[in-house]
């Protein structure tokens, strides 16, 4: 979108130069006039302050604001310039092609613009209906008795609705080799370092590894995977802890045998080995 703003005010910047460019153009060689030296300029540019009509000019800077002004009137907005009209065959297809960039990129522009305001609209109008209903669910069943429970229920909204998924992987794979150890580098390098896993693993080793990462966040009392499951990924906690949960007879309830504290890889084993889990993981 920034892009597409640029190119659209350098188009407007090198069309009034172009507009002007026209305007200063010596009638005695074309044997006509211009936008610039015809009696209706003559009038919309009396009535700008500041200008002198003996002498009958302006300066560079308030030309090109006058072009500017004509050039988004003729474009932008498509409203067009009643007084500063085209006066020559040259002026007529400038405008014309003036009119046809208007209807084109330049709606493109605009059309792009209003799409992500109403896409960030209504992410709020949805948030705040999804805050509301959990107000009302709070009060309904009589939550807010208990002040801890409805603060964590409201917590636990927030985290899961306000929570960005970061694909690490995806957005070093955008940069060069050697910027991707960088950034990999500067981004888990730390965490990796204090892995009782990795102790004394070589830097190749570990740089290899940075790469591989993939950040993903999880809400509380989610399920991060389960027991029995082929293990295929190796999890590093950086932030957080995760309750270890192992597997039980279907219909009783899951036994808690443990956590895993930050800092910390979780089924290294299964991993190596290519086996099932052992236990269940569960953010906390």
């Amino acid at each position: 979108l920034k892009r597409l703003a640029g190119v659209a005010a350098m188009l407007l910047h090198i069309s009034a130069c172009l507009w002007s460019s026209l305007g200063l153009h010596n009638p005695e060689e074309e044997d006509g006039v211009t936008w610039y030296n015809s009696d209706s300029a003559e009038r919309f540019l009396s009535g700008l302050p500041g200008y002198n009509a003996e002498e009958g000019t302006v300066t560079m800077w308030e030309l090109y604001c006058i072009s500017l002004h004509w050039v988004a009137t003729h474009t932008v907005s498509s409203i067009g310039n009643t007084t500063l009209y085209p006066k020559n065959w040259a002026e007529i297809i400038y405008a014309i092609c003036q009119l046809s960039v208007g209807m084109t990129f330049y709606r493109m522009v605009l059309g792009q613009i209003s799409t992500r305001v109403m896409q960030s609209d209504q992410t709020i109008i949805s948030l705040r209906s999804k805050l509301g209903s959990l107000d009302k669910f709070i009060a309904g069943n009589r939550l807010e008795k208990d002040t801890t429970l409805a603060n964590e229920i409201r917590r636990h909204f927030h985290t899961t609705q306000s929570m960005d998924q970061i694909n690490v992987a995806s957005m070093l794979g955008k940069l060069s080799r050697s910027l991707q150890f960088e950034m990999a580098d500067f981004l888990t390098r730390e965490h990796l370092d204090r892995v009782t896993l990795f102790k004394g693993a070589s830097r190749v080793f570990l740089d290899t590894i940075s790469v591989m990462l993939t950040e993903v966040q999880y809400s509380p009392e989610q399920s991060i995977f389960e027991a029995g499951e082929v293990c295929h990924s190796l999890f590093i906690v950086i932030r957080g802890s995760v309750d270890k949960f192992e597997a039980t007879v279907e219909g009783e309830p899951p036994h808690r045998i443990g956590s895993v504290k930050p800092v910390s890889a979780m089924g290294e084993v299964s991993f190596a080995f290519g086996i099932k889990r052992l236990f269940t993981g569960q953010a906390s």
